[in-house]
Protein backbone atom coordinates (compact mmCIF):
# COMPACT_ATOMS: atom_id res chain seq x y z
CA UNK A 1 0.00 0.00 0.00
CA UNK A 2 1.11 3.44 -1.17
CA UNK A 3 2.42 5.87 1.99
CA UNK A 4 0.13 8.83 2.23
CA UNK A 5 2.10 12.49 1.66
CA UNK A 6 1.07 15.26 3.59
CA UNK A 7 3.52 18.00 1.78
CA UNK A 8 5.66 17.25 -1.08
CA UNK A 9 8.71 19.19 -2.22
CA UNK A 10 9.15 19.19 -6.35
CA UNK A 11 12.72 20.26 -7.62
CA UNK A 12 12.61 23.72 -5.59
CA UNK A 13 15.23 26.17 -5.59
CA UNK A 14 15.51 28.78 -3.52
CA UNK A 15 18.25 31.34 -3.65
CA UNK A 16 18.12 34.71 -1.40
CA UNK A 17 20.77 36.84 -4.10
CA UNK A 18 24.08 35.42 -2.24
CA UNK A 19 23.53 31.76 -3.52
CA UNK A 20 21.42 28.88 -3.76
CA UNK A 21 19.88 27.43 -0.36
CA UNK A 22 18.33 25.00 -2.18
CA UNK A 23 18.77 23.17 -5.50
CA UNK A 24 16.73 21.34 -7.55
CA UNK A 25 15.30 19.76 -4.31
CA UNK A 26 13.03 17.11 -3.70
CA UNK A 27 11.21 15.53 -0.80
CA UNK A 28 8.11 13.49 0.23
CA UNK A 29 6.61 14.02 3.88
CA UNK A 30 4.48 11.37 5.30
CA UNK A 31 1.36 12.17 6.21
CA UNK A 32 0.32 11.14 9.99
CA UNK A 33 3.77 11.21 11.59
CA UNK A 34 6.13 12.82 13.68
CA UNK A 35 9.11 13.99 10.99
CA UNK A 36 11.81 15.71 12.57
CA UNK A 37 14.60 17.87 10.05
CA UNK A 38 17.61 18.47 11.34
CA UNK A 39 21.38 19.55 9.93
CA UNK A 40 23.83 22.13 10.33
CA UNK A 41 23.08 26.03 10.57
CA UNK A 42 21.94 27.46 7.55
CA UNK A 43 21.30 24.19 5.58
CA UNK A 44 17.82 25.25 4.65
CA UNK A 45 15.63 23.27 7.79
CA UNK A 46 13.67 26.80 8.44
CA UNK A 47 13.38 27.61 4.78
CA UNK A 48 11.71 24.11 4.09
CA UNK A 49 9.04 24.87 7.02
CA UNK A 50 8.36 28.49 5.83
CA UNK A 51 8.07 27.28 2.41
CA UNK A 52 5.40 24.83 3.51
CA UNK A 53 2.79 28.17 4.87
CA UNK A 54 4.56 30.61 2.15
CA UNK A 55 6.01 32.90 4.26
CA UNK A 56 8.85 31.85 2.50
CA UNK A 57 8.23 31.53 -1.61
CA UNK A 58 10.63 28.99 -3.82
CA UNK A 59 12.67 30.83 -6.31
CA UNK A 60 11.70 27.89 -8.80
CA UNK A 61 10.04 24.62 -8.16
CA UNK A 62 6.76 23.60 -6.23
CA UNK A 63 5.26 22.81 -2.64
CA UNK A 64 2.79 20.41 -2.11
CA UNK A 65 0.50 20.07 0.59
CA UNK A 66 -1.99 17.13 0.63
CA UNK A 67 -1.79 17.01 -3.48
CA UNK A 68 -2.04 20.94 -3.51
CA UNK A 69 0.32 23.49 -5.30
CA UNK A 70 0.44 26.16 -2.17
CA UNK A 71 1.54 28.58 -4.65
CA UNK A 72 -1.57 28.88 -6.26
CA UNK A 73 -3.38 28.92 -2.51
CA UNK A 74 -4.85 31.65 -0.81
CA UNK A 75 -1.76 32.61 1.58
CA UNK A 76 -4.03 33.80 4.73
CA UNK A 77 -6.53 30.81 4.47
CA UNK A 78 -3.27 28.46 3.98
CA UNK A 79 -1.73 29.31 7.15
CA UNK A 80 -4.93 29.20 9.06
CA UNK A 81 -5.68 26.04 7.91
CA UNK A 82 -1.85 25.03 8.97
CA UNK A 83 -0.59 24.79 12.97
CA UNK A 84 2.81 26.91 13.76
CA UNK A 85 4.65 26.59 16.41
CA UNK A 86 8.02 28.37 17.12
CA UNK A 87 10.31 29.09 19.87
CA UNK A 88 8.64 32.89 20.75
CA UNK A 89 5.43 31.30 21.34
CA UNK A 90 3.62 34.48 20.33
CA UNK A 91 1.14 34.59 22.67
CA UNK A 92 -1.22 37.74 22.88
CA UNK A 93 -0.34 38.79 26.04
CA UNK A 94 -3.26 41.08 26.17
CA UNK A 95 -6.15 37.90 25.46
CA UNK A 96 -6.77 35.38 28.18
CA UNK A 97 -5.18 31.90 27.59
CA UNK A 98 -9.54 30.76 26.02
CA UNK A 99 -9.09 33.73 23.53
CA UNK A 100 -5.33 33.22 22.73
CA UNK A 101 -6.42 29.65 21.66
CA UNK A 102 -9.40 30.57 20.08
CA UNK A 103 -7.99 33.30 17.75
CA UNK A 104 -7.92 31.30 14.48
CA UNK A 105 -11.64 29.53 15.31
CA UNK A 106 -13.02 33.31 15.80
CA UNK A 107 -11.09 34.30 12.82
CA UNK A 108 -12.28 31.20 10.57
CA UNK A 109 -16.02 32.42 11.71
CA UNK A 110 -16.89 29.25 14.07
CA UNK A 111 -19.42 30.68 16.88
CA UNK A 112 -18.80 31.71 20.21
CA UNK A 113 -20.12 28.74 21.99
CA UNK A 114 -18.20 26.29 19.58
CA UNK A 115 -15.10 28.08 20.35
CA UNK A 116 -15.17 28.35 23.76
CA UNK A 117 -15.87 24.13 23.85
CA UNK A 118 -13.45 23.82 21.01
CA UNK A 119 -10.59 25.36 23.88
CA UNK A 120 -12.05 23.43 26.89
CA UNK A 121 -11.54 20.49 25.12
CA UNK A 122 -7.90 21.61 23.74
CA UNK A 123 -6.80 22.24 27.42
CA UNK A 124 -7.45 19.13 28.95
CA UNK A 125 -6.16 17.00 26.49
CA UNK A 126 -2.66 19.00 27.01
CA UNK A 127 -3.23 18.71 30.42
CA UNK A 128 -4.12 22.47 32.03
CA UNK A 129 -7.63 22.14 33.04
CA UNK A 130 -10.08 24.74 31.61
CA UNK A 131 -11.25 25.56 34.85
CA UNK A 132 -7.68 26.53 36.19
CA UNK A 133 -6.17 28.16 32.96
CA UNK A 134 -8.96 29.57 30.56
CA UNK A 135 -9.19 32.85 31.64
CA UNK A 136 -5.50 33.23 33.01
CA UNK A 137 -3.09 35.55 31.01
CA UNK A 138 0.06 34.68 29.54
CA UNK A 139 2.33 36.32 32.45
CA UNK A 140 0.63 34.00 34.72
CA UNK A 141 2.05 30.74 33.40
CA UNK A 142 5.42 29.24 33.37
CA UNK A 143 7.50 28.59 30.22
CA UNK A 144 6.27 25.28 29.72
CA UNK A 145 2.76 26.14 30.44
CA UNK A 146 2.85 29.13 27.93
CA UNK A 147 4.16 26.69 25.20
CA UNK A 148 1.67 24.10 25.88
CA UNK A 149 -0.85 26.85 25.01
CA UNK A 150 1.36 27.61 21.78
CA UNK A 151 0.69 23.85 20.91
CA UNK A 152 -3.27 23.84 21.30
CA UNK A 153 -3.46 27.26 19.77
CA UNK A 154 -1.84 25.24 16.55
CA UNK A 155 -4.45 22.14 16.62
CA UNK A 156 -7.61 24.86 17.55
CA UNK A 157 -8.31 24.83 13.64
CA UNK A 158 -8.01 21.27 13.66
CA UNK A 159 -5.38 21.04 11.14
CA UNK A 160 -3.85 17.95 9.39
CA UNK A 161 -0.33 19.80 9.45
CA UNK A 162 1.59 21.40 12.32
CA UNK A 163 4.74 22.94 11.78
CA UNK A 164 7.52 23.30 14.91
CA UNK A 165 10.72 25.44 14.88
CA UNK A 166 12.47 24.69 17.54
CA UNK A 167 9.54 24.97 19.96
CA UNK A 168 11.17 23.78 23.23
CA UNK A 169 14.88 25.19 22.81
CA UNK A 170 14.13 27.91 25.13
CA UNK A 171 12.40 25.45 28.43
CA UNK A 172 14.50 24.38 30.85
CA UNK A 173 15.66 20.49 30.59
CA UNK A 174 12.70 19.31 33.24
CA UNK A 175 9.44 20.75 30.93
CA UNK A 176 11.78 20.14 27.57
CA UNK A 177 11.52 16.70 28.47
CA UNK A 178 7.91 16.36 29.67
CA UNK A 179 6.67 18.58 26.56
CA UNK A 180 8.67 16.09 24.11
CA UNK A 181 6.98 13.07 25.85
CA UNK A 182 3.59 15.29 25.98
CA UNK A 183 3.84 15.48 22.12
CA UNK A 184 4.49 11.86 21.69
CA UNK A 185 1.65 10.84 23.54
CA UNK A 186 -0.46 13.84 21.72
CA UNK A 187 0.38 12.80 18.64
CA UNK A 188 -0.32 9.09 19.26
CA UNK A 189 -3.69 9.75 19.63
CA UNK A 190 -4.25 12.69 17.21
CA UNK A 191 -1.92 11.53 13.98
CA UNK A 192 -1.34 14.89 12.55
CA UNK A 193 1.32 15.46 10.81
CA UNK A 194 4.02 17.11 12.69
CA UNK A 195 7.19 18.73 10.68
CA UNK A 196 9.40 19.77 13.56
CA UNK A 197 13.30 21.46 13.18
CA UNK A 198 15.71 21.32 15.87
CA UNK A 199 18.89 22.16 16.69
CA UNK A 200 19.26 19.07 19.80
CA UNK A 201 19.88 15.07 18.29
CA UNK A 202 18.24 13.58 21.34
CA UNK A 203 15.14 15.73 20.72
CA UNK A 204 15.39 14.35 17.30
CA UNK A 205 15.89 10.78 17.72
CA UNK A 206 13.05 10.92 20.44
CA UNK A 207 10.20 12.15 19.52
CA UNK A 208 11.03 11.47 15.65
CA UNK A 209 9.02 8.42 13.33
CA UNK A 210 11.45 9.76 11.03
CA UNK A 211 14.46 12.05 10.50
CA UNK A 212 15.57 14.03 7.65
CA UNK A 213 19.25 15.13 7.73
CA UNK A 214 19.81 18.03 5.64
CA UNK A 215 23.60 19.63 5.05
CA UNK A 216 24.16 22.34 2.29
CA UNK A 217 20.26 22.26 1.02
CA UNK A 218 20.74 18.40 0.21
CA UNK A 219 19.19 15.36 1.68
CA UNK A 220 22.03 13.54 3.45
CA UNK A 221 19.41 10.52 5.22
CA UNK A 222 15.81 9.98 5.26
CA UNK A 223 14.90 7.32 7.87
CA UNK A 224 13.51 6.22 11.16
CA UNK A 225 15.79 6.86 14.17
CA UNK A 226 16.58 3.13 14.57
CA UNK A 227 17.50 2.47 11.02
CA UNK A 228 19.82 6.38 11.07
CA UNK A 229 21.49 4.54 14.08
CA UNK A 230 21.90 1.46 12.73
CA UNK A 231 22.79 2.21 8.74
CA UNK A 232 24.03 5.73 8.95
CA UNK A 233 24.54 6.75 5.13
CA UNK A 234 28.52 7.94 5.20
CA UNK A 235 30.58 9.89 7.05
CA UNK A 236 28.88 13.18 7.67
CA UNK A 237 25.76 11.51 9.86
CA UNK A 238 28.24 9.94 12.11
CA UNK A 239 29.93 12.96 12.58
CA UNK A 240 27.04 15.12 12.77
CA UNK A 241 25.16 12.51 15.14
CA UNK A 242 28.00 11.79 16.91
CA UNK A 243 30.42 9.03 16.90
CA UNK A 244 29.21 7.79 20.39
CA UNK A 245 25.88 6.85 19.23
CA UNK A 246 27.67 4.54 16.72
CA UNK A 247 28.91 2.55 19.19
CA UNK A 248 29.22 -1.42 18.36
CA UNK A 249 28.62 -2.05 22.23
CA UNK A 250 24.98 -2.35 23.62
CA UNK A 251 23.37 -2.84 27.10
CA UNK A 252 24.45 -6.19 28.70
CA UNK A 253 20.69 -6.80 29.04
CA UNK A 254 18.06 -8.81 27.34
CA UNK A 255 14.23 -8.43 25.81
CA UNK A 256 12.81 -9.53 29.67
CA UNK A 257 14.60 -6.63 31.05
CA UNK A 258 12.55 -4.09 29.28
CA UNK A 259 9.80 -5.85 28.15
CA UNK A 260 6.28 -4.03 29.86
CA UNK A 261 2.58 -5.78 30.15
CA UNK A 262 -0.58 -4.34 28.98
CA UNK A 263 0.15 -4.07 25.21
CA UNK A 264 -1.54 -7.37 24.15
CA UNK A 265 -5.80 -8.23 23.82
CA UNK A 266 -7.48 -11.37 22.94
CA UNK A 267 -8.27 -12.20 19.23
CA UNK A 268 -12.36 -12.24 20.14
CA UNK A 269 -12.21 -8.78 21.50
CA UNK A 270 -13.96 -6.38 18.97
CA UNK A 271 -11.61 -3.57 17.61
CA UNK A 272 -13.91 -1.03 19.76
CA UNK A 273 -11.81 -2.19 22.87
CA UNK A 274 -8.20 -2.42 21.13
CA UNK A 275 -8.97 1.25 20.10
CA UNK A 276 -9.35 1.67 24.32
CA UNK A 277 -6.72 -0.18 25.09
CA UNK A 278 -4.29 1.96 22.65
CA UNK A 279 -5.59 5.24 24.23
CA UNK A 280 -4.77 4.10 27.82
CA UNK A 281 -1.52 2.72 27.02
CA UNK A 282 -0.79 5.61 24.59
CA UNK A 283 0.44 3.15 22.34
CA UNK A 284 -0.44 2.35 18.29
CA UNK A 285 -0.21 -1.24 18.07
CA UNK A 286 -0.88 -4.63 20.37
CA UNK A 287 -0.02 -8.23 20.11
CA UNK A 288 -3.23 -10.46 19.62
CA UNK A 289 -2.87 -13.70 21.56
CA UNK A 290 -5.52 -16.82 21.04
CA UNK A 291 -7.18 -19.02 23.15
CA UNK A 292 -4.47 -19.94 24.95
CA UNK A 293 -2.56 -16.88 25.17
CA UNK A 294 -0.82 -18.04 21.92
CA UNK A 295 0.37 -15.22 19.61
CA UNK A 296 -1.62 -14.50 17.02
CA UNK A 297 0.20 -11.59 15.23
CA UNK A 298 -0.25 -7.42 16.02
CA UNK A 299 -2.77 -5.56 15.64
CA UNK A 300 -2.06 -1.45 14.72
CA UNK A 301 -4.01 1.71 15.10
CA UNK A 302 -4.23 2.22 11.49
CA UNK A 303 -6.13 -1.23 10.75
CA UNK A 304 -8.43 -0.55 13.47
CA UNK A 305 -9.32 3.00 12.11
CA UNK A 306 -9.69 1.57 9.09
CA UNK A 307 -12.39 -1.34 10.32
CA UNK A 308 -13.81 0.62 12.75
CA UNK A 309 -16.17 3.21 10.98
CA UNK A 310 -17.39 -0.04 8.89
CA UNK A 311 -18.31 -1.99 12.26
CA UNK A 312 -17.36 -1.48 15.40
CA UNK A 313 -17.85 -4.96 16.84
CA UNK A 314 -15.74 -6.55 14.50
CA UNK A 315 -13.31 -9.23 15.86
CA UNK A 316 -9.70 -8.23 16.34
CA UNK A 317 -8.43 -11.48 15.20
CA UNK A 318 -10.57 -10.83 11.88
CA UNK A 319 -7.46 -7.82 10.97
CA UNK A 320 -4.79 -9.39 12.97
CA UNK A 321 -1.13 -9.02 10.82
CA UNK A 322 0.29 -12.96 10.65
CA UNK A 323 4.20 -13.05 10.51
CA UNK A 324 5.39 -10.98 13.50
CA UNK A 325 8.32 -11.22 14.56
CA UNK A 326 9.06 -12.63 18.27
CA UNK A 327 11.46 -12.39 21.23
CA UNK A 328 12.16 -15.04 23.93
CA UNK A 329 13.02 -13.34 27.36
CA UNK A 330 17.16 -14.25 26.74
CA UNK A 331 16.94 -12.35 23.25
CA UNK A 332 19.79 -9.78 23.71
CA UNK A 333 19.33 -6.48 23.18
CA UNK A 334 21.42 -6.01 20.21
CA UNK A 335 19.64 -8.10 18.34
CA UNK A 336 15.70 -6.26 19.72
CA UNK A 337 17.56 -3.49 18.36
CA UNK A 338 18.12 -5.05 14.59
CA UNK A 339 14.58 -6.37 14.67
CA UNK A 340 12.59 -3.25 16.12
CA UNK A 341 13.83 -1.68 12.95
CA UNK A 342 10.90 -2.99 11.22
CA UNK A 343 8.03 -3.76 13.65
CA UNK A 344 6.31 -1.39 15.96
CA UNK A 345 6.27 -3.30 19.08
CA UNK A 346 7.96 -7.22 19.71
CA UNK A 347 6.17 -9.74 21.40
CA UNK A 348 8.21 -11.56 23.83
CA UNK A 349 7.26 -15.04 23.94
CA UNK A 350 7.94 -18.68 25.83
CA UNK A 351 9.01 -21.60 24.18
CA UNK A 352 5.20 -22.84 23.68
CA UNK A 353 4.63 -19.51 21.30
CA UNK A 354 2.29 -18.10 24.25
CA UNK A 355 2.64 -14.00 24.80
CA UNK A 356 4.65 -13.24 27.95
CA UNK A 357 5.18 -9.52 27.36
CA UNK A 358 6.23 -7.05 24.83
CA UNK A 359 8.87 -4.50 23.88
CA UNK A 360 8.32 -1.03 22.62
CA UNK A 361 10.77 1.42 21.16
CA UNK A 362 10.51 3.63 23.59
CA UNK A 363 11.84 1.03 25.82
CA UNK A 364 15.17 0.04 23.41
CA UNK A 365 15.91 3.62 23.47
CA UNK A 366 15.23 3.99 26.99
CA UNK A 367 17.60 1.51 27.65
CA UNK A 368 20.58 2.28 25.21
CA UNK A 369 20.31 6.38 26.56
CA UNK A 370 20.86 4.88 30.15
CA UNK A 371 23.73 2.49 28.78
CA UNK A 372 25.76 5.26 27.23
CA UNK A 373 24.99 7.81 29.83
CA UNK A 374 26.73 4.81 32.34
CA UNK A 375 29.27 4.64 30.28
CA UNK A 376 29.94 8.84 29.71
CA UNK A 377 30.31 9.43 33.62
CA UNK A 378 32.31 6.24 34.49
CA UNK A 379 35.27 7.46 31.34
Amino acid sequence: MTEAVAVEFQHVNKDYGSGSVLHDFNLTVPKGQIVTIIGPSGCGKTTLLKMINRLEEPSQGKVLVEGRDVGSADEVKLRRDIGYVIQQIGLFPHMTIEENIGIVPRLKGERKEERKERVERLLNLIGLPAEQYSKRYPHELSGGQQQRIGVARALASDPSIILMDEPFSALDPISRVQLQKELIHLNQRLHKTIIFVTHDIEEALKIADRIILLNEGEVVQNSTPAELLAHPANDFVIEFIGQERFRPSFPSGMAQHIMIDGLSISNISTISEALDLLRLNQADALAVTGNWGELMGIVGIEEISEHLQHDSKMKVGDIVKNGTCALFENTPISEVFELMQSQRILPVVDDQNRLIGTVTRSGVIEALGRHFHREETSA
